[in-house]
């Protein structure tokens, strides 16, 4: 069960605890420049992904290295291509966050966690003189696992470059205090999130971390310069 818990806490879209900075006024139109900026939808990608996990308590830990796949045709596949650690954090927690994405992707439920005025509110706060990002405080406007109760962080042009929280609703009895971090990047026009930790207390497992990167092949049909082989995906 504990397992299971962080394997859908790792599908929310979001992050951790924000660094400490030095706080200056807020730009006043930074959240409309970001609802108003042109953000092509991801309708078609080609990744390789790492994802790992550890148990603090029981000092377990394990990897999975997968080929993934978005298309229109086909929906979310993936493919293992190498694993080790601990066999039950691999197929309980790492190979599950991937089948579990496969069917939120398969229901729909990934379009309900957009960042949008219908599932948000948004109130600039303050800008670090450590880095040219502006804090927005994100507030759901209902309780879902799939939404996020943080910040995100705002290039001066108004683009994601981090969003961090908690969910919106408590993915379980036996989950507490969860954080998220997801970083963000635009590669071929086109924002995509680099790298997901996750942190949870979980009830008599105690904490457990999670962490997936990303490299990306192709995006929207288009390749990424410097990418290496194309990570092919098998399977219906």
């Amino acid at each position: 069960m504990r397992a299971f818990t962080l394997g859908v806490i790792l599908l929310t879209f979001a992050s951790g605890i924000p660094q400490p900075a030095a706080e200056q006024a807020a730009d006043p139109d930074i959240v409309q420049r970001f609802l108003n900026r042109p953000d092509p939808s991801l309708t078609q990608y080609r990744a390789a992904r790492r994802l790992e996990a550890r148990n603090e308590r029981f000092k377990v830990a394990g990897w999975v290295d997968a080929c993934t796949e978005l298309s229109p045709e086909s929906g979310f596949r993936y493919r293992i291509v190498s694993e080790g650690g601990n066999g039950l954090i691999r197929g309980r927690v790492l190979k599950k966050a991937l089948e579990t994405e496969r069917e939120a992707r398969a229901k729909g439920e990934v379009d309900q966690s957009r960042i949008t005025p219908e599932n948000y509110d948004f109130v600039a706060a303050t800008a670090g003189s450590d880095e040219e990002l502006t804090k927005v405080i994100l507030t759901p406007r209902r309780k879902s696992r799939m939404l996020i109760d943080g910040a995100l962080f705002l290039s001066p042009d108004g683009d994601l470059v981090r969003m961090e929280g908690r969910p919106a609703s408590n993915p379980s009895f036996w989950t507490r205090r969860v954080t998220i971090l997801r970083l963000y990047d635009r590669l071929a026009g086109v924002r995509v999130p680099l790298s997901l930790e996750s942190t949870a207390d979980i009830r008599i497992a105690g904490r457990s971390t999670f962490r997936m990167t990303y490299q990306y092949f192709t995006i929207n049909g288009q390749e990424i310069p410097g990418s290496d082989a194309p990570c092919p995906v098998a399977g219906p």
